[in-house]
């Protein structure tokens, strides 16, 4: 700031002279800091449009229908296995009569005809069939803690809960061991119980067996409410123009639900069997599952019974206790279903307006 000195002041005392910035009105400037960094310009952020989609769904009609078609079998299976309809058929499980076809004779009467023959009545097949519902009931009862009976108090689930005390059982009885200094002469023999009991500590399938089957029937409920869910989302599709999904998350649970089906019931063939034990050998142990026998297992209720009787010693004796149709059925169904899902819906270019 410049000082100068007023004419006509005697004491020659300096005054600051003010610069002129115009007039009152006129805004002061602004002084700019020199040390100041310049302003930048803000960049301006370019945000990625989502890119629309050329294409769009539409569900295929034949392939929901197909996949409709075979859930209405699984449930139709469940329906005829509670109202006790073609159990030859649809069936869980099937303890086949394995007498000879040579031995299969016909039964005479005491009769005659009109013509002078005898009466002769042919032999009729001693195969036992064992219902779907015998082990829902059972896993029902084992849940609620309460026995499932009819109205004449005889259970509904015979043959779970015969299979399950044979694989849950009671403890297991200790053998007292002996001294180690007074060792007999000769280890004396062990009873069929106690052998039994051996066999069940070291086969190593016995956990297994415990896990899947008191819970299988749980699985076999589970598949069937899936199979209900794709039934109804199948039937809305044919006659809908909205896209449904799931058809593959259902479809592979009913998979993981069949498989622990197939797994129960070839446990109940092994037990049915004897299984775990030990053969005359004393050394073998035949596991309560030995999936050696998985094909025959499931194959079984297409074999014809054996032509003469079997030789013990030559001859593989067969599977008492195979699967029915019924578990086929639980296992193939699911398995279509999940291939069809993969199909159900197609792409449709929006091209197609174009034209």
């Amino acid at each position: 700031m410049a000082y100068q000195t007023a004419p006509g002041n005697p004491r020659n005392v300096s005054v600051s002279v003010r610069p002129s910035y115009g007039p009152p009105n006129r805004p002061r400037p602004i002084q700019q800091n020199p040390n100041a960094r310049p302003q930048q310009k803000a960049i301006p952020v370019k945000r990625k449009r989502r890119k629309e989609r050329e294409y769009f769904f539409i569900m295929r009609r034949g392939v929901c229908f197909l996949m409709m078609v075979f859930s209405l079998i699984w449930i139709a299976i469940i329906l005829l296995n509670y109202l006790n309809i073609l159990p030859n058929y649809t069936s869980f499980l099937v303890e086949k009569d394995l007498t000879p076809l040579d031995e299969r004779l016909e039964t005479d009467t005491g009769e005659l005809d009109d013509d002078g023959n005898a009466i002769m009545l042919p032999y009729v097949d001693q195969s036992k069939y064992i219902s779907m519902m015998d082990p829902i009931y059972g896993g029902i009862s084992a849940i609620l803690k309460q026995p499932m009976v009819d109205a004449n108090g005889v259970s509904l689930s015979p043959f779970y809960d015969e299979m399950y005390e044979k694989i849950m059982g009671a403890p297991e009885e200790e053998v007292e061991a002996e001294a180690a200094d007074e060792e007999p002469e000769e280890a004396p023999e062990l009873t069929e119980e106690e052998l039994l009991a051996q066999a069940r500590e070291q086969d190593p399938m016995m956990m297994v067996a415990k896990i899947a089957f008191p819970y299988f029937p749980v699985a076999l409920v589970v598949s069937a409410l899936g199979a209900v869910l794709i039934f109804i989302l199948s039937l809305f599709s044919m006659f809908g123009r909205r896209i449904f999904k799931g058809f593959f998350i259902f479809a592979l649970i009913m998979v993981l639900a069949g498989v622990m089906t197939f797994i129960g019931g070839f446990v109940a063939s092994g037990v049915f069997s004897g299984a775990p034990k030990y053969l005359d050998d004393g050394v073998t142990l035949v596991s309560v599952i030995d999936f050696t026998k998985a094909l025959d297992f499931l194959t079984g209720a297409f074999t014809a019974p054996p032509a003469t009787a079997i030789d013990p010693e030559i001859d593989v004796a067969p599977i008492p206790l195979v699967s029915g149709y019924g578990t086929l059925a639980v296992l193939v169904a699911p398995i279509v279903i999940m291939l069809l899902a993969l199909f159900a819906r197609r792409k449709v270019p929006y091209s197609i307006f174009d034209k």
